[in-house]
């Protein structure tokens, strides 16, 4: 077998080595999406709070945003 790199052994480089190396690799994979989701999730939570909050402090002014976003929505779709 080949020898890659300089430090390696041709041992070092086996098909054993690579397995495991990347059995590694799809574990720390793994675990990052893992983390990533939970902070993600924690994120809405906090964004959807915070909405809830906003609608029920304003619901007057949230109303009045949701209803002109809505009739610019409408006249962009039709003017197609």
């Amino acid at each position: 077998m080949e020898t890659y790199f300089d430090n390696m052994t041709a041992q070092d480089g086996s098909a054993d080595k690579l397995v495991r190396d990347f059995r590694v690799l799809v574990h720390d994979t793994e675990e990052l999406v893992k983390d990533g989701c939970r902070v993600m999730s924690e994120q809405t939570k906090i964004a959807v709070e915070q909405a809830d909050e906003a609608v029920r402090r304003y619901p007057a002014a949230v109303a009045g945003v949701a209803f002109g976003f809505g009739l610019l929505v409408g006249l962009l779709l039709g003017r197609r």
